[in-house]
């Protein structure tokens, strides 16, 4: 929940970074076919309620999603990937390995964000909890790269 809201710092980013993880989600769901669950109707109008939120976080935004917002998009997030990516049901194909896998491939970005930012924070005698211009998407802006 919390990567997800230190990852809300520039435009779009926690938009996307959500919206791939819904749609790792969303196969987990198709790959079991579990098309008449009500989990199925939220994943996919959660993606599309992103998508349509994109269009006014894209640069320039003119509509921030907030600690509010990200907070909520978090724990929503946290509880279905804890139903479909850690505890889901595919009978044959399920592992241990997959267990971890399969979370930590969704949520790749907001985790290794999270995970550098309090490193470094920490490395350098600061505390992890105040925020500042040293995420991911930051460094990629003072490389050169646009929004």
């Amino acid at each position: 929940m919390n990567s997800i809201n230190m990852l809300d710092n520039m435009d779009g980013i926690t938009t996307i970074a959500s919206i791939f993880a819904l749609i790792g989600m969303l196969t987990v769901i198709v790959f079991n076919r579990n098309f008449e669950s009500s989990y199925f109707v939220l994943v996919l109008g959660l993606i599309r309620a992103l998508l349509g939120f994109l269009f006014f976080n894209w640069h320039p935004s003119k509509m921030y999603i907030g600690d509010t917002g990200s907070q909520f998009l978090g724990v929503v997030l946290a509880a279905l990937s804890i139903k479909f990516l850690w505890n889901h049901s595919a009978t044959e194909y399920h592992t241990t390995s997959r267990q971890f896998i399969l979370p930590i491939l969704a949520f790749i970005v907001p985790l290794s964000d999270t995970a550098s930012v309090v490193i470094n924070r920490i490395s350098k005698g600061r505390s992890p909890f105040v925020g500042g211009k040293d995420h991911t998407t930051h460094h990629l802006s003072y490389f050169g790269l646009s929004d």
